[in-house]
């Protein structure tokens, strides 16, 4: 299942033919933007694969979390005890750290759920994360 973003389309489009090469049946499901983050809302989303993107902006420490603690995509995806989980680790963070700080923690979270398989980076995604301090200097 995706959303109508040429990005993403061309994700799911990629993937679904990558399965059905290795005989695997797949189906991309297209939902308006609207649409598709209401039915992760309602709890409706359930299909076996979920592409979204993950969208951060300048406030990149602040923005990850927030993008953690309360993306209804993301959410929609885990189970209640993962959720659990998530949740614990971010009110740690929030305890614990201080703003500048976050990012190590989080990174730290997100490799988590990369090894349980809750999330799952694709492309270019991958790097996110990673590029704190690669424009350093620049105007």
């Amino acid at each position: 299942m995706a959303y109508d973003h040429m990005v993403i389309l061309d994700c799911a489009k990629a993937l679904s033919d990558k399965l059905q090469r290795m005989g695997i049946s797949s189906k991309v499901k297209v939902y308006p933007f609207a649409e598709f983050h209401e039915r992760a809302e309602r709890e409706v989303l359930k299909e076996a694969i979920i592409i979204a993107s993950f969208n951060v902006d300048d406030n990149l420490p602040v923005s990850v979390f927030r993008w953690f603690y309360s993306n209804t995509i993301l959410h929609s995806g885990l189970s209640s005890e993962a959720q659990s989980w998530l949740h614990q680790q971010l009110n740690h963070i929030r305890e614990r750290w201080e703003v500048k700080d976050y990012l190590a923690q989080l990174e730290s979270i997100g490799t988590t759920m990369q090894y349980e398989n809750w999330l799952v980076p694709l492309f270019h995604h991958r790097q996110t994360l990673r590029w704190r301090g690669s424009y350093k200097g620049y105007q």
